[in-house]
């Protein structure tokens, strides 16, 4: 089977999809995650009960396939027993997928059975509500689910960290189905992969993805298959044969940020293609630079990076215009879609293109700040205080070691609400900067999964009950915007998306709740006509300071 099949049946909605569509034998993508190793241990009988869940596109009935077949299980005998409750021989049960039906009182009680027979081999596959769902009737019930029992949500793996994403390139760019076929050098499809294998190209594609997974967008592996899928083949049809002018559209840094197929940006039928839609959101295309753009329009030819010939072709050819064209319309329609395609090749193969034509001017500092301890982050609280009392005031207040207590009135969402500020503020060194990793190191699946931090928290614990803590998720848009607003620069360079709005307003009426106003005295002293000082003076904190 050609690789180009291949590949395309992988496409959401194709015959590979889903690893329930595939036969046994047949050539496809394999992807040695951490979570292989599980397989092995399952077979030693290291782990006796595993419950694997996450969302539908995870892996986990592919993961449950590879465990079989170590088992030496017939896949055929066990997935017929579904519609039995499931294979229940020779001390090995397996539910294959506890979603699907009602957990009636006597299936509840047989899992209960089944989990809490030393030494038995227990397999089950569920969604994460059916899950929870089971576990309420267990609660309901009396019943413990037993400690040794491991439980491995598949979603908590960040495919897009560098770890999991060397290894998703890996099983897609050196499988063995590519054998299948011998690919010249010219073949779209080979420059492709060969593209998609250069280190540069495959980490600026990886930073892409990640702006979707830092803004809260779940992404499965087969979300990322079908992407990767069509990235490298586009619309190409098995045999078909492309000439040269047209081969634009088709090469990699277009076929990564089309607009995905049937789909229409803008309408409002969600895309089947989640990860080309987000890619087209952000797409390098439309981001103008009027440096580089000049760049790219009158030297092509001199960068750091050396462009295909097509896009060089295109140049030469396409951006001048015709000695017998009366209007301009054609010439600006032409010069419109070569700059779409050299800011998307620029942006992708070169740092200096990336670095213009990238959408967030603090993604790499957030980052960092992901991936440091939190007491080392502590330096970075006074720029997210400052940018929040710059844009809680409006720009009218800009302490950066105090957090200024404010009111708003007409909700949390702030938008269209009138914001007060109170004299009450909050000292920098009362909240703590931590990833939502901090805290997470000892689950019991951190062997199995390739972890990745996704948002930053900046916490506040009350002095009176160390027991509550309050946290405002700092989002990789918030993190812009705040940071944005704090630099020497200033400005607000995004919008605040509703969630954003709402969690800065929830943040802000828990701390009313919790901090108590300080007891705050005015004094004026004017000591001459060209003067004026005012004292504030805080009995608590007792001090005097001077504005």
């Amino acid at each position: 089977m050609h690789p180009l099949e291949i590949l395309q049946g992988y496409r959401l909605g194709g015959g590979r999809a889903t690893v329930e569509l595939q036969p046994v034998d047949a050539p496809g993508i394999h992807i040695e995650f951490d979570l292989i190793r599980l397989v092995e241990a399952v077979r030693e009988g290291r782990v006796p009960a595993v419950i694997l869940t996450g969302t539908a596109g995870d892996g986990k009935t592919y993961l449950a396939y590879r465990i079989l077949a170590a088992l030496g299980l017939d896949r055929t005998v066990v997935t017929e027993a579904q519609s039995r409750g499931g294979y229940d021989r020779d001390g090995i049960f397996i539910d294959l997928d506890l979603s699907a039906g009602a957990l009636s009182p006597s299936r509840v009680e047989r899992l209960h059975q089944v989990l809490s027979v030393p030494g038995r081999l227990t397999l089950l596959c569920a969604n994460e509500g059916k899950l929870s769902e089971l576990k309420e009737k267990f609660h309901n019930a009396g019943w413990r689910i037993p400690q040794e029992l491991l439980c491995i949500n598949l979603s908590r793996r960040a495919l897009v960290g560098q770890e999991a994403w060397g290894k998703v390139l890996s099983g897609v760019l050196d499988g063995d189905f590519w054998q299948a076929a011998a690919l010249p050098a010219t073949d779209l499809l080979a420059r492709n992969r060969a593209w998609l294998r250069d280190p540069v190209v495959a980490e600026n594609v990886r930073r892409y993805l990640l702006l979707p997974y830092l803004l809260g967008e779940p992404i499965t592996v087969r979300e990322t298959l079908s992407f990767l899928a069509y990235a490298l083949t586009g619309e190409l049809q098995p045999g078909q044969t492309v000439a040269a002018e047209d081969r634009l559209p088709y090469l990699l840094f277009n076929t990564l940020f089309s607009e995905p197929g049937g789909y229409v940006h803008g309408g409002r039928a969600a895309p089947a293609e989640k990860l080309l839609w987000w890619l087209f959101r952000f797409d390098p295309g439309a981001t103008a630079h009027p440096q580089i753009d000049l760049r790219l329009l009158t030297e092509l030819n001199k960068l750091d990076s050396t462009p295909p010939e097509e896009l060089l072709e295109y140049w030469r050819a396409k951006t001048v215009a015709g000695a017998g064209e009366k209007s301009d319309t054609p010439y600006r329609q032409r010069v419109a879609r070569f700059m779409t395609f050299a800011r998307r090749w620029y942006a992708l193969f070169s740092a200096v293109g990336h670095r213009a034509y990238f959408p967030f001017r603090y993604f790499d500092a957030y980052l960092d700040d992901l991936r440091t301890p939190a007491e080392e982050l502590e330096r970075k609280i006074p720029a997210l205080l400052k940018g929040l009392n710059l844009l809680l005031s409006k720009g009218q207040i800009e302490q950066e070691y105090e957090l200024n207590l404010y009111h708003i009135s007409g909700g949390d969402s702030m938008q269209g609400a009138v914001i007060y500020s109170s004299r009450t503020q909050i000292e920098s060194c009362d909240f703590q900067l931590v990833s939502d990793l901090a805290d997470d190191t000892e689950q019991a699946d951190a062997a199995y999964l390739e972890r990745y931090p996704r948002r930053l928290y900046l916490c506040y614990t009350a002095s009176g009950a160390p027991g509550k803590r309050i946290r405002l998720p700092i989002s990789l848009l918030l993190y812009e915007v705040l940071m944005g607003a704090a630099s020497p620069e200033g400005g607000f360079p995004a919008t605040l998306w509703a969630k954003e709005r709402h969690m800065v307003g929830r943040f802000l009426r828990a701390l009313n709740q919790q901090v108590k106003p300080g007891a705050v005295v005015h004094f004026t002293v004017v000591p001459d006509a060209g003067h004026k000082f005012q004292l504030v003076h805080d009995s608590k904190q007792h001090r005097i300071v001077v504005t």
